[in-house]
């Protein structure tokens, strides 16, 4: 690194610090950045425009690490996916597919044409075996072996395909470029068109079969597999990726002439909070673990050079006042009526045991959803009914002398 590329660094983390939220730069890289991805504990890996280098941290992105795959310089990387903290795919351009079984640490390629002018944009899968990649000319790959052989898919288009997201083996959603949507309701043996929106369609996001989110310059949102889809939200400038955590929390991001946006939602996207960032960021993609830590990546408007930012609500939570319950309380669940995932609150006034029950109407305990020592303070917990009938529950608050229990309906 030359000594004006090191001031350039130097520069871009003091010039860009975000702290609106507690969001705040971690990392640049000196090209952009394209995906990022947080399958569990505190793993992230991100790509992008690096001459095949992926980055990992395992520390919430405290500190970053270069990964060597392979592939030298010649492949930019668009699309990162992992399943656990070992098993990961990258693709690029090139037709570039490389694969993890050790956290990044080896990467065997699986793709790589030199000669080829074409690229594979997005990959996506839900174990270590089954799994789809997408790119040029309306290319889907389809594999049962973890990448070592791949099957063609027949998208019937020959656009780019930028997206490709499924929540079963047998659900997923593909995103065209300048146009909307496929959906496939048997593992991609049929492709099917579906429209979002007038306009392009820039991310798309599902939490299962029939909730998902899409983003423009709006977001909206479906229950019914795509089917149907309502406004939930105009932003001031364009947005270009979504992330749902679950039903009710999520983050979009986007950019504008002079700054990065990013909108957060914690009712399943009736209302968004924009944050607007004196940053001059263009953010490409976010992901979260957790309502507490959250990842966006993207280039800087002014510079070029890659950013990945990070949201720390723990840092926010210090920062202000803690307000402590004057007694125990069991809120209403949120969403209600809820399919399949629905969020519970509780205030608890001091550190003591409680536990959190759900019972169906006749009584029959179907989960165990807290039980253990609580600080005072609130707390909440994500209930998912995915493999429960549709129906009444109840949720039930219990400590020490304490009792409140609350109806649920979830309506599949």
């Amino acid at each position: 690194m030359t000594s004006r590329t090191a001031i350039y660094y130097v520069l871009l983390l003091a010039a860009l610090e975000v702290q609106a939220q507690s969001w705040q730069v971690q990392h640049s890289t000196s090209a952009p950045m394209y995906d990022i991805v947080c399958p569990v504990g505190s793993h992230v890996w991100a790509v992008g425009r690096l001459a095949g280098t992926v980055w990992h941290s395992d520390n919430l992105g405290q500190d970053w690490e270069s990964q060597t795959t392979g592939i030298g310089n010649f492949a930019d990387l668009y699309g990162v996916d992992f399943v656990d903290d070992q098993h990961g795919w990258a693709v690029g351009s090139y037709r570039t597919i490389i694969y993890t079984a050790s956290g990044g640490n080896a990467w065997d390629t699986l793709s790589l044409e030199t000669g080829s002018s074409t690229a594979y944009r997005a990959v996506d899968f839900i174990n270590t075996t089954t799994g789809w990649v997408v790119g040029d000319d309306g290319a889907i790959l389809y594999t049962q072996n973890g990448g070592l052989d791949w099957q063609p898919q027949v998208s019937g288009t020959t656009q780019i395909l930028d997206r490709v997201e499924f929540v079963d083996s047998q659900n997923g959603w593909i995103l065209m470029r300048n146009s909307s949507l496929l959906y496939t309701t048997n593992g991609g043996a049929t492709w099917t068109p579906q429209d979002v929106d007038a306009f392009d369609v820039a991310d798309i996001s599902f939490v299962d079969a029939q909730n998902g989110w899409a983003c423009t310059a709006r977001i909206r949102n479906t229950t019914n597999g795509g089917i149907d889809w309502n406004p939930q939200y105009t932003a001031p400038s364009a947005l270009t990726a979504i992330h749902m955590l679950n039903a009710t929390v999520g983050w979009a991001v986007g950019s504008g002439t002079s700054n990065g946006t990013i909108a957060r939602t914690a009712n399943g996207g009736t209302n968004w909070t924009l944050q607007t960032l004196d940053s001059n960021f263009a953010f490409s993609s976010v992901t979260a673990i957790s309502e507490q830590h959250a990842w966006a990546v993207g280039a800087s408007l002014v510079t070029g050079f890659g950013v990945i930012i990070h949201f720390d609500a723990t840092i926010l939570a210090a920062s202000e006042p803690t307000e402590i319950p004057t007694g125990f309380t069991l809120q209403p669940n949120f969403p209600n009526p809820f399919n399949p995932q629905t969020t519970i609150a509780f205030d608890v006034p001091r550190a003591g045991h409680v536990t959190l029950r759900v019972t169906d109407i006749n009584g029959r305990e179907v989960a165990i959803l807290e039980d253990g020592t609580f600080t005072a303070g609130q707390h909440e917990v994500t209930f998912d009914g995915v493999n429960l009938a549709s129906g009444i529950y109840f949720a039930t608050l219990s400590a020490a002398n304490f009792s409140q229990t609350q109806k649920m309906i979830l309506l599949k």
